[in-house]
């Protein structure tokens, strides 16, 4: 059953000073922790020598799995601006070594295959998805895995306005603009599953209910 609501799309570079900064200050505690407990419910005993963050923002989660993981990560964004916040946090954090961020506007293809590909909150910035997963699957090799976790569209414009209200009340106009925007222009689970299906993607799909913070996702996930 399709929700009422289409697409709304937004820009897909974060490249404007305020919602760099909001994204520079939306680190989140308990999505790091989410992002840690899926990598070990579906990749528990698995290494990634190699790991690619596609789309990685101010780069807080490829920090958070250079300290969790031994990997090397490619941290790529389309984005100078948020990259060179991403450049300051990796040296703050001494991760020089074990983070390369490299400026890249997908759909790129770059002459590099992946032990683990991931990419969080992202999907929905793309006004043509196959660009997405077009670029992960470039990049893939026999048993790379996969991990893809963003928002799932509301039924409504006045149920994301509700979320956004009742669960970013304390944050920023500036964030809360940023948090409802980019749930309108969310995907649904069908409309992933479709896009999957058109880029020859055999990977799960599942829904996740945060009931704490009013906020569903998509997770997608699987190996190659």
């Amino acid at each position: 059953i399709s929700n009422n609501m289409n697409r709304i799309l937004e820009p897909q570079l974060v490249d404007w000073p305020e919602a760099v900064n909001v994204l520079a200050n939306s680190f989140s505690q308990k999505e790091a922790d989410s992002f840690l407990e899926h990598i070990e419910k579906y990749f528990s005993n698995d290494v990634f020598p190699k790991s690619l963050d596609f789309c990685c923002g101010t780069g807080d989660y490829a920090i958070l799995l250079a300290q969790t993981k031994n990997t090397c990560i490619d941290a790529i964004d389309g984005s100078a601006l948020v990259l060179e916040v991403a450049k300051e946090k990796i040296n703050q954090a001494g991760l020089n070594d074990s983070i390369h961020v490299k400026e890249l506007y997908a759909p790129f293809l770059i002459d590099e295959k992946y032990d683990f590909i991931y990419s969080l909150s992202s999907l929905h910035h793309f006004h043509n998805p196959v660009d997405f997963w077009q670029t992960i699957k470039n990049h893939t090799k026999l048993g790379t895995k996969i991990l893809v976790i963003d928002s799932l569209r509301p039924h409504s414009t006045e149920v994301a306005r509700k979320i956004v209200n009742t669960y970013e009340s304390g944050e920023s106009v500036w964030h809360q603009t940023e948090a409802y925007n980019s749930l309108l222009a969310s995907f649904e689970i069908e409309e992933v599953v479709q896009q999957l299906a058109t880029a020859e993607l055999r990977l799960h799909v599942e829904k996740i209910t945060t009931a704490m913070d009013g906020f569903n996702f998509i997770v997608v996930w699987g190996e190659i």
